[in-house]
């Protein structure tokens, strides 16, 4: 177990929030950073990680959730590098933090990019390296790349400030990040919903976001804030398997029963387990 100060700010007054796991959320009161402190150690979450267990739990199983054939992925995987095409050179290296399976860089490989990945789990790092090179940190990245992206890696990063420091240095000039993370306003605990804490070390606003990288010298080109309730429920995420068999009879039966979608989109929306929760997506540029 370590000790914190708050990630972006340095400052060590922090508001309590609530416990999962025996883990302490707080908020910080000068910047509005949610962080998890005292937190696992180093060792403790590098073993969970590359065991591919969480919080250092049951096993994680590789199922049709990591599917990387799905509609809904595939479409998503085309959303992202549309957003970075812009920065693409004859050339051009793509580097997926958090690559999982390598879906993105796949997807990278096949519209004419060179890809790598960061993946600290040893199950789908090894099947990643079928598109590219896999690396353990982003210190062992060569300093020339075209686009950075993290998609839902944020909450797992031990320090985003240092982080966004060694990605801006690893960006050659023109090139692109891209991040997609969960944005929390109200959050409270709930029996009904696992914020996956400690896996989840920090939760973080737009507005923390872009003075990260600010700071690290990446300037904001696009930006965009949406309500995952819908995206939740969307035709092409009820397509997909999920980890468990009851899962996916449970989504079959919402799909194709008439109304109870748009009753569950409504009726999350309204609830939102007492949360106001947001997906946020960030184009970051370095200048030429």
């Amino acid at each position: 177990m370590e000790t914190i100060n708050c990630d972006l700010c340095g400052c060590s007054n922090a508001t309590y929030l609530f416990s999962e796991r025996g883990y302490l959320l707080q908020r910080c009161r000068e910047c509005g950073m949610l962080y998890v402190n005292p937190r696992p150690s180093v060792e403790e979450q590098s073993k969970w990680v590359e065991e591919g267990r969480t919080a250092g739990q049951s096993p994680i199983t590789l199922t049709d959730h990591y599917s990387d054939n799905s509609r809904r992925l595939q479409s998503y995987y085309c959303h992202v590098l549309n957003l970075l095409e812009p920065s693409r050179v004859p050339g051009a290296i793509l580097l997926d933090m958090g690559c999982a399976t390598g879906g993105l860089m796949a997807a990278a490989v096949a519209r004419g990019w060179q890809a790598a990945g960061i993946e600290p789990n040893l199950t789908r790092a090894e099947l990643a390296k079928a598109h590219g090179r896999i690396y353990r940190s982003i210190e062992e990245v060569p300093r020339n790349l075209t686009a950075i992206t993290l998609v839902n890696v944020f909450s797992h990063l031990r320090s985003p400030r240092a982080f966004f420091q060694q990605a801006a240095e690893t960006l050659s000039p023109g090139g692109r990040l891209y991040l997609k993370t969960g944005e929390l306003g109200r959050i409270r605990k709930s029996l009904l919903r696992d914020w996956e804490i400690p896996d989840h070390l920090f939760f973080a606003g737009l507005g923390c976001v872009e003075k990260y990288l600010d700071e690290a010298g990446l300037t904001v080109v696009e930006k965009r804030r949406t309500d995952p309730v819908a995206e939740q429920f969307s035709e092409e995420s009820l397509e997909m398997r999920g980890r468990s068999f009851p899962a996916y009879v449970v989504k079959r039966v919402i799909s194709m029963t008439p109304g109870v979608r748009a009753a569950l989109i409504m009726g999350l929306r309204i609830w939102r387990f007492g949360a106001e929760v947001y997906s946020i997506e960030v184009v970051a540029e370095k200048a030429c």
